[in-house]
């Protein structure tokens, strides 16, 4: 959904590779949260919903610092306490 998307400030002193790779390196991150909240931190469905293999889904994660137990339902409930 486009209205889902923020916006991400252009700066054009990078080269155009270093622009998409951030921008491409924040959709994504923002993507896997959105779909580990929507799965509650369940890397089975999240993976499917994401049309990727769970191993997939792990490297991700890691990549961007995502920890699932950070999306367990236990974990809100603590959090919120």
């Amino acid at each position: 959904d486009i209205n889902n998307t923020a916006e991400v400030e252009l700066d054009i002193s990078l080269p155009l590779a270093e622009v998409r790779r951030k921008s491409l390196d924040y959709l994504e991150r923002q993507y896997l949260k959105e779909v580990m909240t929507k799965h509650q931190g369940r890397i089975n469905r999240a993976s499917e919903t994401a049309g990727i293999t769970t191993r997939q889904l792990h490297k991700l994660l890691s990549k961007y610092g995502i920890r699932k137990e950070e999306y367990k339902p236990a974990h809100f409930a603590t959090a919120k306490a």
